[in-house]
């Protein structure tokens, strides 16, 4: 199944960002001389293609749920504007150019995950599938938190020396969770397609 093999890639690629995350290296202020766990940016590469596939693997499943443009654009905007004032409250005055960019790039991407939600969230009151679809939607919203949290208090938090390592431990079992519950996406689809299927066929055919 095409979404779940996006799916599968796309968290290889965050897990390849988590390993950039563990800084091995112990580099600090490789980017910025003020802010310490600037190696954080670089994950942001590795964890862009992760979370894009996601988002791009999610795409099918809102277009089965009737999710128009209208609706998606709207949503994805307000949140988009949350996340940039957010970001604007979060990010240090003399932080430099590439680390500003970077970070506000990857706030704007992540936030899409809490668009998703919402989208799906609304359909699935609607279509009564509440229960089949919540955990990915909690998923999709964890997403969005624990990179909240990293910006507020690792990269940028207590003046650019953050709040390390207990937002590490704090970070790593929402987003653990939220991967976790991501995951059961492509499950979801296929049952709502499958129950949608059946449906729409007659008791006598489904008995042959």
């Amino acid at each position: 199944m095409r979404t779940a093999k996006l799916m599968a890639f796309g968290v290889v690629f965050c897990a390849i960002g988590d390993v950039i995350n563990f800084n091995l290296g112990q580099q600090f202020h490789s980017h910025d001389p003020q802010i310490k766990h600037d190696y954080l940016v670089d994950s942001i590469y590795s964890f862009s293609i992760g979370y894009g596939l996601i988002l791009y693997a999610t795409v099918p499943f809102l277009q089965h749920l009737g999710i128009t443009k209208k609706q998606a654009i709207l949503v994805t905007s307000l949140v988009s504007l949350c996340t940039l004032l957010s970001y604007y409250q979060m990010r240090l005055p003399d932080t430099g150019l590439y680390v500003t960019l970077l970070a506000g790039f990857y706030a704007l991407l992540v936030a899409q995950c809490s668009s998703f939600a919402i989208l799906i969230l609304f359909k699935a009151i609607s279509f009564q599938s509440l229960k089949l679809c919540i955990l990915p939607v909690i998923g999709l919203f964890l997403a969005t938190l624990a990179d909240a949290l990293i910006g507020q208090f690792w990269l940028f938090g207590n003046s650019g020396q953050g709040y390390f390592p207990l937002i590490r431990t704090i970070n790593w079992f929402i987003y653990i969770s939220s991967s976790i519950l991501i995951i059961q996406l492509p499950w979801v689809y296929h049952q709502i397609q499958s129950s949608q299927f059946l449906s729409s066929i007659s008791p006598c055919e489904q008995a042959n």
